[in-house]
């Protein structure tokens, strides 16, 4: 599964929740179909990989009831890439995936895995063409969520893994965990990442966003 194959371009937009990135994914794929360029927006969904719909929003994650978070969202990734981005790829289409190999493993440090086996586990999924990491403060992300009516249940929030007074000091504090993961990973030697600010507004992010992604088509070219 390590070979990317086709002459297609896969995107990953890595980042915590509430950080932009599913807002994004959307932007630019509603972007790149104006612009007459083939994209599709791929997301596992507990059940089976898909795309999703012009114009539709992903669903919520599944809730993991009694399988280990990492393994549950390897699974879930590798599903999705096998039945829907590999084909898409090999179609030549930029595909466009929200949280990949990157949000796996800094969740995986956050839950203090093992660092050094998660990476060889994660290997199992290719590295993207271009990976995007929005850098966004957690107390921004939660107020976010909240705004939107989320609930913090969800195993990406952490309030499962982490301690506080209240369920938003859990997901603070786990985040802030999340985010130091990151910083870790895209500092590392592995596949450069782009590193935006989360935080910046939608039209400035989407604007940067797509500049990288003309840059990936072009040196593909």
């Amino acid at each position: 599964m390590g070979d990317l194959g086709g002459p297609g371009l896969l995107v990953a937009l890595e980042g915590g929740p509430g950080s932009g990135t599913a807002e994004q994914a959307l932007l630019l794929r509603q972007s790149l179909d104006g612009a007459g360029v083939p994209a599709e927006l791929a997301q596992p969904d507990g059940e089976g990989a898909w795309l999703v719909p012009q114009g539709g929003a992903p669903p919520r994650w599944p809730a993991v009831m009694r399988v280990p978070p990492f393994l549950f969202r390897l699974t879930e990734l590798a599903d999705t890439w096998q039945q829907a981005v590999a084909p898409a790829l090999a179609a030549g289409s930029v595909v466009i995936v929200d949280r990949y190999r990157l949000t796996l493993l800094a969740h995986a440090g956050a839950r203090r895995l093992d660092v050094g086996w998660a990476g060889r586990v994660a290997e199992a999924l290719p590295h993207a063409h271009v990976s995007i990491y929005l850098r966004s403060d957690p107390a921004r992300q939660l107020d976010r969520l909240l705004r939107a009516g989320t609930a913090l249940r969800d195993w990406e929030h952490g309030v499962d893994a982490s301690h506080g007074p209240s369920v938003g000091a859990a997901f603070r504090a786990y985040q802030t965990a999340v985010a130091r993961e990151f910083e870790s990973l895209v500092s590392g030697d592995g596949p450069h990442v782009l590193t935006l600010d989360g935080d910046a507004t939608p039209a400035e992010l989407q604007r940067h966003i797509r500049d990288a992604v003309i840059a990936g088509l072009e040196a593909m070219e």
